[in-house]
């Protein structure tokens, strides 16, 4: 199977309520950084070719201002509003990427990014896990028809 492009969707549109906190926990502070900085550079070093960043209407301009132009986040695609549920974020990411052309035979990764450690340390010394793993995705994925909800996303 040929390879195709990969993406991410990091989800970011939480509100944080069970915290009980006046800031979401996906821009807590960690290291000097907001939370969602670790996820997003997870992905940025793997070698994903677009990042979907998902967050709430009201953080748009935040996320944008925050990640794309000050931290130089160039992988982010897009940045975009998530739902009313954690589904309909997720929705709202796919049909982004739908817009931006993928679909049969790329991959998409699905992140919460107020989960910052995810381990991606090299197994081996010339490539990460994840740069190695895709491929197994990708198998595993066509074998179980996971990537695929065609009802929903016909184009996929």
């Amino acid at each position: 199977m040929a390879a195709g492009k990969r993406a991410a969707i990091v989800l970011a549109a939480g509100s944080g309520t069970r915290m009980h906190s006046a800031v979401k926990k996906q821009f807590l502070t960690l290291q000097g950084k907001p939370v969602l900085w670790f996820s997003l550079k997870l992905f940025d070093e793997a070698g994903i070719n677009d990042i979907i960043l998902v967050t709430g209407s009201e953080d748009l301009d935040y996320c944008r201002r925050t990640f794309v132009e000050e931290y130089g986040f160039d992988r982010i695609r897009s940045v975009v509003a998530g739902g009313k549920e954690r589904w309909n974020s997720v929705e709202n990411g796919l049909m982004e990427l739908l817009r931006l052309g993928y679909g049969e035979g790329d991959i998409v990764l699905i992140h919460d990014g107020a989960r910052p450690f995810a381990d991606l340390r090299p197994r081996t010394p010339s490539k990460s896990p994840m740069k190695r793993d895709l491929p197994h995705v990708r198998r595993s994925a066509a074998d179980a028809g996971l990537f695929r909800h065609r009802r929903h996303f016909p184009a996929l």
